[in-house]
């Protein structure tokens, strides 16, 4: 495993594992209403045990970074890291979203002081931990940023000393990412990936900042793992199922587009990663395993080549040209 600083020059940062743990597919799905209908959220049924081994297994081969939320399960994905990291908890670089948790069979959204520090001590209660090493609000929109609310009551639990570090998610947010880097957080949570490579030369100068940038969606929620070949792989559980089905057949036919980067000694998963491991301004990438066999594939990055010059440069044609047919 290789590491990297979460959080750069000019003040300590925080030393994590190249890539990182997420916890959506360990939290399981839970089942929102929406206009009276049951909506899943979440990837489907998720095994506690085999969670366990695979967080287990991730910790055996180095991995140190592991990032939660309340909304991953209703809670039930931070039960399972707890079961995990508290015999272990300083080995771990913890992280935690706040802001978003599920109520009542919806999501509920609330960046208030007094509500957030609520949901950081559940979650820390949970985690069976102490405190986190990093609190993050969780996708507001950049209406609430510009309102700067949810940005004062994050400066307000950073001095609490219940979080080291603070930083705002917008991996699912309509949030620009250029404005965050003068907003006094440390660490920005971003979407990347082969297909969605927006931000990228953002990252350097957040680097510059100081501002470390995790990664999310870097496998494009499966579709660059080169295991899915069809829309009807997806469970009625799983909230892929209720994509829309001319997206996902596109986004299979762009996938195809990247046969070229398998080998026999590396995956199209691997090389998705290492393809968002190449922008340097990138201080972790995120993976959902939830077995410990996907554990292993993405650890070995660690020991590969980085992707060659005319690997990138065809990647970055295919994207420029909106992967033709």
């Amino acid at each position: 495993m290789r590491y990297r600083e979460l959080g750069a020059p000019g003040h300590p940062g925080l030393r994590v594992s190249e890539i990182g743990f997420g916890t959506r597919e360990i939290g399981g799905t839970v089942w929102l209403r929406e206009k009276g209908e049951p909506v899943p959220y979440g990837l489907g049924e998720a095994d506690d045990d085999t969670s366990v081994q695979t967080i287990a297994r991730a910790r055996h081969l180095g991995m140190n970074f592991i990032l939660t939320s309340p909304a991953h399960g209703d809670g039930h994905g931070q039960e399972v890291v707890g079961r995990v990291i508290a015999r272990d908890r300083d080995y771990w670089v913890v992280g935690a979203l706040g802001g978003l948790e599920v109520e009542d069979g919806a999501l509920k959204r609330d960046f208030s002081y007094d509500t957030l520090v609520a949901g950081l001590d559940a979650s820390i209660e949970r985690l069976k931990s102490y405190d986190v090493d990093l609190f993050m609000l969780d996708n507001p929109t950049q209406a609430e940023l510009d309102d700067g609310a949810c940005l004062e009551a994050l400066q307000r639990i950073e001095r609490t000393g219940k979080a080291g570090f603070v930083g705002v998610d917008i991996s699912n947010s309509d949030a620009d990412l250029a404005p965050l880097l003068d907003a006094r957080v440390n660490v920005v949570g971003v979407r990347y990936n082969i297909f969605e490579a927006g931000n990228a030369e953002t990252f350097a100068l957040a680097r510059s900042k100081g501002v470390g940038i995790v990664a999310q969606g870097v496998l494009a929620d499966g579709l660059l793992t080169g295991t899915i070949d069809s829309m009807d792989e997806f469970s009625s559980d799983d909230e892929r199922s209720c994509m829309q089905r001319a997206d996902v057949e596109e986004l299979i036919r762009r996938a195809a587009k990247l046969s070229f980067l398998a080998s026999e000694d590396r995956t199209i998963t691997q090389a998705a990663l290492l393809y968002v491991l190449a922008n340097r301004g990138v201080s972790v990438a995120l993976t959902g395993a939830f077995r410990p066999k996907h554990v292993e594939e993405d650890v070995r990055v660690g020991n590969m080549r980085p992707l060659a010059d005319d690997e990138l440069s065809a990647i970055a044609r295919l994207q420029r040209d909106g992967f033709p047919n």
